[in-house]
Order: C-alpha cells, then sequence, then structure tokens
C-alpha cells in the first residue's frame, strides 16, 4: 500500500470513515500493570451508538459499557469523556478497567462528537 495514495485511506473526518477505519476492536491499547487476569476474570464489556439530535441534526455517539462479572451489583456508575485528540478505546479504556475494577463500579465512556467512532456535529 502507498501511504501518499489518498484513494485507499478512509476518510476520518466523519464518524462513519472513523468506525470503518478502526480494527473491530479498536486500537491496541497500551498494557495496564495495574491488572492482572484474575482481575478481569468475569468481567465484559459492550460497544453500541446512541443517536441525539441538536437542531434537528441526528448524531451518533459511539459509548462502551465496561461491566462488573455476572452477578455483582455496581457501587456507582461512572460516565466519562475523553480529552482533546484521544477517544475511548485507547488510554480510557485502561482507566475505565481500573476504576471498575477498584471502585467495584460500571464504567461508561462516550467519544466526544467528531472524536473516535462519534460522528461530527454541523453547525
Amino acid at each position: 500500500m502507498n501511504l501518499c495514495d489518498r484513494r485507499v485511506k478512509p476518510d476520518l473526518s466523519t464518524g462513519v470513515g472513523r468506525r470503518q477505519a478502526f480494527e473491530k476492536d479498536g486500537h491496541p491499547h497500551p498494557e495496564e500493570p495495574l491488572l492482572n487476569e484474575e482481575d478481569e476474570r468475569g468481567c465484559w464489556e459492550k460497544t453500541g451508538m446512541v443517536t441525539v439530535q441538536q437542531n434537528g441534526q441526528d448524531i451518533g455517539l459511539w459509548y462502551r459499557i465496561y461491566h462488573l462479572p455476572e452477578g455483582q451489583d455496581p457501587t456507582c456508575i461512572i460516565v466519562g469523556y475523553h480529552g482533546y485528540s484521544d477517544h475511548s478505546d485507547f488510554l480510557m479504556h485502561n482507566h475505565a478497567r481500573v476504576l471498575r475494577h477498584s471502585n467495584r463500579a460500571t464504567v461508561i465512556l462516550f467519544d466526544q462528537p467528531a472524536s473516535g467512532k462519534s460522528d461530527s456535529l454541523w453547525w
């Protein structure tokens, strides 16, 4: 593949293009040294998209939910948004896992509009 050939590159300026460009499971995550396999046993994740409207325009916001193992009730629900030039599949992934484990929490992460797998805003 020629890296200068724009015909083979997806359009990363749209949520649709970013969702197609990212691998099924997103970007590879840095390893989290604070957790081991036993800490993660039975935990599971769900990804999806919720549609909201702004000024009559539908905007898809991508989310990822980090659940505790079946049968364990969370002590709290933590909702997070990533910072500028980040997305929920990268560093926030490990933060959410640590928060889930250390606080026995269900963690919900959203990609900001126009970032990660979320759609862009148009005014």
